[in-house]
């Protein structure tokens, strides 16, 4: 079945036609911001930001310091000026996110609604009233007489706790998304405006190297053929040049970024540590690719997110996997506002994936 156009794991709006959309992708370092128009079926970056949180606010997906992260949504929102806060999308991880497909012979009229809720209830073992269920249909089933539909379910209290803090923040979120779909259109879309790229015998692994985990989606065409994720970013890097060097988050941040300068210890020592712990994390996944499907090989990667920008990765695991590593950048200079400063967007483009992802998929209008 193919991904969701649209998820619509809460819609909290009014469904409506919209030409702007805010994509807030609320990470574990900082909150991403990209405001995305769509005109004559393009669509137009028109502004972005990235707001950095306070180390510790969001761990792991889960909002540890509620005013934290409310106050830093606060200063991102002020910092621009953003003309899409009616139509804002905000993103679950995946982590806290299940997906199912469930099969059943009957027609639309059929309360779908129902046999979804009662399968995710199945699921989960909780009770309707603590989780949140959302479902799409198949709308070219092989079997005419089967209706499939794919199920998207998370907790009710994770889903309200993001929301919350949009709220606490004086915007009022429409569509709540999955960030593996967000993740996915991006990665379509790249293959999209690279016409060499585009063959259904070639698989291609994307990978989103971020602050506490890494992404792995595995696609031949647009379909995806696997998924992974692993507990492993550059987070660990951060606690590294912590503990070696005797300095702060912030301070060890700025090193990684280049924004200081890196003593020898950490050009010498710890990052080439951590990019060959990075090579290990990639290459046990592709084994585990190679052994859970019939797939014996892919034929390139490309990778995004803040972590993908550290230096000499892309080239050490080139040398680790035997494949060719380059930066997945779905955003031509072209869909671009002049209004942004070219050199910093591509730049920050590695950690706008998923951001400017959901603002996509929000005026998408095929949606379910």
């Amino acid at each position: 079945m193919e991904i969701f156009k649209k998820t619509l794991l809460g819609i909290f709006g009014a469904k409506a036609s919209y030409t702007k959309a805010l994509g807030i992708d609320m990470g574990s370092s900082s909150i991403k911001f990209a405001e995305v128009s769509s005109s004559g079926g393009r669509f137009i970056l028109d502004s972005y930001h990235i707001e950095p949180l306070p180390d510790k606010s969001i761990s792991m997906g889960n909002i540890a310091e509620h005013m934290l992260v409310v106050d830093a949504v606060k200063r991102g929102l002020s910092s621009k000026d953003f003309r899409a806060k009616s139509n804002v999308s905000i993103v679950m991880p995946d982590s806290m996110v299940t997906i199912r497909e469930m099969s059943f012979f009957g027609n639309l009229a059929t309360s779908l609604e129902m046999k979804a809720e009662s399968e995710a209830v199945q699921v989960t073992g909780n009770s309707i009233d603590e989780i949140a269920v959302d479902f799409c249909v198949d709308k070219h089933p092989k079997d005419s007489g089967k209706i499939n539909l794919l199920l998207a379910i998370a907790k009710q209290d994770q889903v309200d706790e993001r929301a919350q803090v949009m709220r606490d923040a004086g915007v009022s979120p429409r569509i709540l998304d999955i960030e593996l779909y967000a993740f996915h259109s991006m990665c379509a879309r790249f293959l999209d405006l690279n016409s060499s790229l585009k063959s259904k015998d070639k698989i291609y692994l994307f990978v989103e190297f971020g602050h506490s985990k890494m992404l792995f989606l595995f696609m031949r065409g647009h379909d995806v053929v696997f998924t992974k994720e692993q507990s492993f970013g550059a987070s660990a890097l951060n606690q590294e040049v912590q503990s070696e060097l005797d300095t702060d988050f912030s301070s060890a941040n700025r090193i990684i970024v280049g924004q200081d300068d890196a003593p020898e210890k950490y050009s010498e020592r710890i990052l080439p540590e951590f990019v060959s712990e990075c090579c290990a994390v990639v290459y046990r996944t592709l084994q585990l690719f190679y052994t859970t499907t019939f797939f014996i090989k892919i034929d390139a990667m490309f990778i995004s997110g803040g972590g993908s920008k550290l230096s000499g990765l892309s080239s050490a695991i080139e040398e680790e996997v035997g494949v060719e590593v380059k930066p997945l950048e779905a955003f031509p200079e072209d869909d671009i506002s002049s209004s942004i400063n070219r050199e910093n967007f591509f730049s920050d483009l590695p950690r706008l994936t998923t951001a400017v992802g959901i603002a996509i998929r929000n005026l998408f209008h095929d949606a379910i």
